[in-house]
This record gives C-alpha cells, sequence and structure tokens, in this order.
C-alpha cells in the first residue's frame, strides 16, 4: 500500500465518519422534547409517566422493583438509568436515552424506561427510510 493509497483510505473513513455524525446530529435536532414522553414499566404495567422535558438535569425518579428500586436521573432532554439492584448493571451501561423509539430494559428488576412520541416525516434512520 503506497503513501497515496493510505491518504485515500484515511479521508474516505473520516468523510464516513462525518457522514454518520451529520446524520445523528440532524435527527436529533428535529425530535421536539416536548412531545416526547418518558415512559415507566415493572412488569409490564406503566407505573410512571411523564414528559421528557418535564425531567430536569439531575432530577431523580425511584422505581420498585421485585429486587429493590432503581433510579432514573434526568438529563438535558435525555434520561439514563443511574442505580439498579439488578447484578450485572446491564441497564445502566445503557447510557442516555432521549429520541422516541429507544429504551433501557432492567430484565432482572423487570423495570422498562422507553420514550414514546413520533418523528417528524421525512426523519431518516441509519439504516432505512
Amino acid at each position: 500500500m503506497t503513501r497515496a493509497d493510505k491518504l485515500i483510505l484515511v479521508v474516505v473513513l473520516g468523510l464516513a465518519l462525518g457522514s454518520f455524525a451529520l446524520i445523528g446530529l440532524r435527527r436529533a435536532a428535529q425530535v421536539r422534547p416536548a412531545e416526547a414522553q418518558v415512559v415507566v414499566e415493572v412488569d409490564g404495567r406503566v407505573v410512571d409517566m411523564f414528559p421528557l422535558a418535564e425531567l430536569k438535569p439531575g432530577e431523580r425518579r425511584q422505581v420498585r422493583g421485585p429486587l429493590g428500586y432503581s433510579v432514573i436521573i434526568g438529563g438535558d432532554n435525555k434520561v439514563r438509568m443511574e442505580s439498579s439492584p439488578c447484578p450485572d448493571k446491564v441497564c445502566m451501561a445503557r447510557g442516555w436515552i432521549s429520541l422516541p423509539g429507544e429504551a433501557i430494559v432492567c430484565v432482572p428488576n423487570h423495570v422498562v424506561v422507553h420514550i414514546t412520541g413520533s418523528l417528524p416525516e421525512k426523519s431518516y434512520d441509519a439504516v432505512t427510510q
């Protein structure tokens, strides 16, 4: 592989990564936080529902599951699982969610946190249209 080939490869990879980042930013900017709802379920029953924009950064809400309390925390129009009594903490590793259709699932504690709402017309997914 020559030096020119390596340069072309780096430029193509940079353009590809940049385009994926722009698609993600564009999609996130199109969602109106006032319409997004956070739905919290335990054992398939809705135990709490509130607008995503209502959860202030740093605000915590407790959810009681069979193993104990899971705690969700708000960010700037986003939410994540801060703590949970489950053994593997996979739900905490999920990180922040902010778009309709995203979810955090804690299987051992039977807690599901997901966002409902609608993306505007002509919003694109990374894979399909």
